[in-house]
């Protein structure tokens, strides 16, 4: 638009872009009142780009500001601007500009700029800066911002600062009602949300209480008898006070839904409408919503509550959703159950590392959420507490003390916990499946990474919800660091040295003298005086890991190991692996029954493939007995050879000089993977090993392997139109038996 593009050579012009720095004095140039400019003028910067948003308020005159930029205003874009729209466009623009968003730049009473700089807080984050003049002059505001940038105090401390103003200096009335009301969907929240107000309140003798089911309705009536400035709450307890005829919203001029996704959702809509009927009428009150996600739906049930209301997006819809010093990873599991509970310590300890370190486990149901904390079993080296609706008051708020304590180390909880929760200390965030919407990993995932820390999200995925990873890479905007499961080696030095961390905690303890004798007589009689040793065997009793338990690093399932073949050619295919293991086999167990699932490396030479431990650890026994350069094992025909000696032909053999290890750590893979099934399509078939098939299911189509002979094409689960869809993957269940 015209008018847009002569806002940024203008803007270009003053030379805004061209040092980096603070904008306020460009900016004062500018128009010469900041604070007033940044209401209708707000710009994002991310590497080389800012993000123009034109969006003019009543108390901003649009023609002011196109006088002080010098530049025309027409017709058409006019009659736009009056109603209220706003304009985005995007320029790319040289060097960085960094705001200048300190404390002393915003309108701020001494005793609330007093208590912020007592937590530490000497400049507002972005959602705090764009959001504070709006609220100030009692706008109604959408804020949607990331998690942990301090949405709290984005609308509470112009909140206080109106309510304080209000009041000018004289104390409040005994049985007053309340002026302001915060609507939170968890108990939670609303605590967190009363204790972050009522020390921003305290200056200004503003009485702050929190109403929340579970607690007794004793205390909370007389603390609305003694008289209220701000009542936090969740929407049953404020409608309870209402029946009960205790609470009087008459009063109320601000209104405010944090995390309004949730409060606004299809579950809450209903209490909300019915609290909101108790108070003023729209244009009687300021409504204001904050949420780390503000989908459509929910702007349009907020236009039913609003007044032509201000949106202040600091996401946009080209940036990532999420948290960004958060590290997205998916950890490829089986389908089983018992499988994926069964990697779910070691998924914990390989990723949040040695330490006291935090981490929440989030389930999808109460049920399973019990099952985990209270298994023994599937926390060895872990003290795990579970956090769900069902769980008492008392008994929450005790197991959330005791987590930011470091009393225990996992918090397994529901979806209860995702929303507001504000422990900084929260190192791995790790879910159990994958959620089924975006806005559900958004707030998941937001519990890590808070406060300018970073943090890490697993999300455990088997191949039936590979679409859903997708779907919430796409409605999250984010990339999944696909990783496979963690190795053996790591998770025991984790365990050892989280082990040894415990005793030496335990040092000073005045029950050590009490079992120094135990000590002594285990390290004379059963490790005969080897005190290392005998150390070392308490440290892995301490640490759950009593005995060795080989998982595929591939799928995670027990009893397999995972093995990497590097081949002396300039490529590998499955037919190679295939192979050269039934060529081990001979004289001996058939080992190619054994081999599950089999994946390129990025390294054209390298693939690794799974086996059962016995499998695996009779494969090594031989290569080491006979040498990768003997006869017998290292130099075999190819599979296409025999193939060919079979019908009769005469081909040269080639031979294949190889090396087979165990896979300590996974190498970097390439998409496809293949699965060999010879037992089930033997029987079925009634077809030898050495019949070979040499195509695959690819990307919608039956693609050839070396050797020509057609394979089974396997059906795609996802279809459109009957036709298969295509798949990043490949699962290959085609006649190599």
């Amino acid at each position: 638009m015209t008018f847009i593009s002569n806002v940024l050579s203008g803007i270009q012009s003053t030379g805004l872009f061209s040092r980096a720095g603070s904008w306020g004095d460009p900016m004062t140039r500018l128009c010469g009142q900041p604070s007033r400019f940044c209401n209708s003028i707000g710009f994002s910067l991310r590497h080389n780009q800012a993000k123009f948003t034109y969006s003019p308020h009543k108390h901003v005159p649009t023609r002011r500001c196109s006088t002080l930029m010098k530049v025309p205003l027409p017709a058409g874009e006019a009659e736009a601007v009056s109603n209220g729209s706003a304009v985005d466009a995007v320029v790319t623009v040289h060097g960085s500009v960094r705001p200048d968003w300190k404390l002393e730049r915003f309108p701020l009473s001494s005793g609330t700029a007093a208590v912020l700089r007592e937590r530490g807080i000497t400049e507002l984050t972005e959602i705090q800066a764009l959001t504070f003049d709006d609220m100030r002059n009692g706008l109604d505001v959408i804020g949607r911002s990331h998690t942990g940038t301090g949405k709290t105090y984005a609308f509470g401390v112009p909140m206080v600062e109106r309510l304080a103003a209000a009041r000018g200096g004289e104390r409040g009335a005994r049985g007053r009602p309340p002026s302001a009301l915060v609507l939170t969907p968890t108990r939670e929240l609303a605590k967190q949300v009363t204790e972050q107000l009522r020390q921003i309140g305290q200056p200004h003798d503003l009485r702050v209480e929190c109403f929340y089911g579970g607690a007794s309705y004793g205390p909370q009536e007389d603390a609305l008898q003694r008289g209220l400035d701000i009542v936090v709450g969740t929407p049953g307890r404020i409608l309870d006070h209402i029946e009960r005829n205790t609470l009087d919203l008459s009063q109320v001029r601000i209104a405010i839904l944090d995390e309004a996704d949730e409060m606004l959702s299809m579950g809450f809509a209903e209490d909300v409408e019915r609290i909101f009927n108790e108070m003023p009428s729209k244009n009687e009150r300021q409504t204001v919503l904050f949420s780390a996600t503000v989908p459509p739906w929910v702007q349009k049930i907020a236009a039913q509550h609003q007044r032509t209301p201000v949106i202040h997006d600091v996401v946009g819809k080209t940036e990532t959703r999420a948290a960004k010093n958060v590290r997205h990873v998916a950890v490829r599991v089986p389908e089983a159950d018992f499988a994926r509970l069964a990697m779910l310590e070691d998924i914990i300890f390989a990723h949040a590392g040695s330490g006291n370190q935090r981490c929440i486990v989030f389930t999808g149901t109460k049920r399973e959420a019990d099952e985990i904390a209270m298994a023994g079993s599937i926390f060895r080296g872990s003290v795990a507490q579970v956090l769900h609706g069902d769980v008492s008051q008392r008994q929450r708020e005790l197991t959330l003390q005791q987590f930011r304590d470091g009393r225990f180390s996992v918090l397994v909880a529901t979806d209860v916990a995702a929303r507001g929760l504000d422990i900084h200390e929260v190192d791995v965030v790790v879910q159990l499946r994958p959620p089924r919407d975006a806005d559900t990993y958004i707030h998941r995932s937001g519990r890590t990474g808070r406060a300018g820390r970073s943090g890490t999200a697993v999300t455990m995925y088997s191949d039936a919800e590979r679409g859903l990873l997708r779907s919430l890479e796409r409605g999250a905007s984010i990339r999944f660091e696909h990783v496979g499961p963690p190795t053996l080696e790591r998770v025991l030095d984790v365990a050892a040295q989280n082990a040894a961390r415990a005793v030496g905690e335990a040092s000073t303890n005045q029950v050590v003298p009490h079992f120094q004798q135990a000590a002594d007589e285990l390290a004379t009689v059963q490790f005969e005086g080897d005190a290392r040793r005998a150390l070392a065997a308490a440290l892995a009793v301490i640490s759950g890991r009593t005995h060795i338990e080989h998982r595929s690093l591939l799928t995670g399932e027990i009893g397999l190991r995972t093995l990497l073949l590097t081949l002396n050619q300039p490529e590998i295919s499955p037919r190679d692996v295939l192979g050269i293991v039934r060529r081990l086999s001979q004289g001996g167990k058939l080992f190619s029954d054994d081999i599950g699932k089999v994946r390129l490396c990025r390294n054209p030479r390298q693939a690794v493939f799974d086996v059962s431990v016995e499998s695996a650890d009779e494969i090594l026994r031989r290569i080491q007995s006979s040498g990768t350069q003997d006869e017998s094992a290292s130099k075999s025909t190819s599979p296409q050879s025999a193939a060919s000696s079979r019908n009769g032909t005469s081909e040269h053999s080639k031979a294949m000089d190889y090396s087979i290890e165990v896979c300590a750590e996974l190498p970097e893979l390439r998409v496809d993977d293949y699965r060999f099934s010879p037992g089930r399509l033997e029987r079925r078939r009634g077809r030898s090993l050495d019949d070979d098939a040499d195509r695959v299911y690819l990307n919608g189509r039956t693609r050839d392997l070396p050797g020509g002979r057609t394979g089974r094409r396997e059906r795609s689960s996802r279809t459109r139109g009957g036709r298969p869809l295509p798949r990043r993957s490949v699962s290959y269940t085609g006649d190599l038996d």
